[in-house]
């Protein structure tokens, strides 16, 4: 009885947590950064304030959290790319890890444009968050140098600085992020379609042969 009566509990709980992190979104999404508080996540879910604290300790912690609940499985998804199959052909694998990104993109696509447009700028952002999004951006980094690396050592990339390169490709993603915000296109964000062109516009940038490399190879 112990054991199912803490089963319940944990079920209760990440359902909670669930219910929390809905909330924030919304009130993100209707207030921005600075509208959202503990008092107004607490009364769009329906519950006494208290009951958050017993799950975050501020606003920060949820936001991290609402982050967390989107970027943690592009992580895993991306890192389970680099580590399923040693024999996979880097250009394949950064192939895979891009379109696993632009996955993830289109099945949030929601809830990423609440947190886009409802970014709080870097004065205004509390150091807790700031630590969490750079230990988010190096691992992101740190993989796509790996794969970047392994693709210079097969001869299949031309020689560049992998840590650079990594930072530029992240970057160049954040600004098709905001691009499709501020401008969408008719459709749905990030389609095959999109995902393919832009994959194959970074691989001839990197790609140590004269013509285009075969992603599928």
């Amino acid at each position: 009885m112990k054991k199912l009566s803490e089963k319940r509990k944990y079920i209760w709980n990440e359902t909670m947590k669930a219910e929390i992190l809905n909330a924030t979104l919304k009130v993100l999404d209707e207030s921005g950064y600075s509208g959202l508080t503990m008092a107004r996540v607490a009364k769009t879910l329906g519950v006494a304030t208290g009951t958050l604290y017993n799950y975050y300790k501020n606003k920060d912690e949820l936001l991290i959290a609402v982050i967390a609940s989107l970027v943690d499985p592009m992580i895993r998804r991306i890192r389970a790319i680099m580590e399923a199959d040693p024999d996979m052909a880097p250009v394949q694998k950064l192939s895979s890890m891009m379109q696993a990104g632009f996955l993830e993109f289109q099945e949030n696509w929601n809830q990423i444009r609440v947190l886009i447009n409802a970014r709080p700028t870097k004065l205004h952002r509390q150091q807790t968050v700031q630590e969490y999004m750079i230990s988010f951006r190096d691992e992101l980094n740190s993989i796509y140098e790996q794969v970047l690396e392994q693709g210079m050592a097969q001869g299949c990339f031309r020689a560049v600085d992998t840590r650079l390169t990594a930072r530029m490709l992240n970057a160049f993603v954040k600004g098709l992020l905001e691009e499709e915000i501020d401008f969408p296109e008719d459709g749905p964000p990030f389609s095959e379609k999109y995902a393919s062109a832009f994959i194959s516009l970074i691989l001839r940038g990197i790609s140590a042969a004269p013509g285009p490399p075969d992603a599928g190879a």
